[in-house]
């Protein structure tokens, strides 16, 4: 080795040396962190288990245990959910027949249609006004 190179070698070796010390306090400062982190979880207040199917042999287990709920009688099952009169008293012929393919799509376009025939209607107005101008211009 030459002397010109050692000053440069010799500022990389400190540089890199620094920048290896630096990286060793983050990763202290890191792990210090995550330390104080890890006691926060622990202090926290850890969830209560709750029992559905197990019965719990310790006395403090059982106030957490969930009571059970048996199927309610048949008798009351079946007055809870029906209704005495009939839902459909006549049954319409337009909602019996099937609809026809396209009929979402005619649905969807409906409002597009709209303002097309209101255009269609001016469109067609202005024309016979301009025939009838046309033919008082020329008798």
């Amino acid at each position: 080795m030459s002397n010109n190179e050692d000053p440069t070698v010799s500022r990389l070796l400190e540089a890199a040396l620094q920048r290896k010390r630096k990286l060793t306090e983050l990763d202290k400062s890191s792990k210090k962190h995550e330390n104080l982190n890890t006691e926060e979880k622990t202090k926290s207040a850890l969830p209560t288990p709750k029992f559905r199917s197990y019965n719990p042999q310790d006395e403090s287990l059982k106030v957490s245990k969930i009571p059970s709920i048996g199927p309610m009688p048949l008798e009351e099952a079946e007055t809870n959910g029906t209704n005495n009169e009939p839902i459909i008293q006549e049954v319409e012929l337009s909602n019996l027949a099937p609809r026809k393919v396209d009929w979402d799509l005619k649905r969807n376009i409906a409002k597009k249609l709209e303002k097309l025939d209101k255009r269609t209607q001016r469109a067609i107005a202005e024309l016979i006004r301009e025939r009838l101008k046309a033919s008082e211009s020329t008798s």
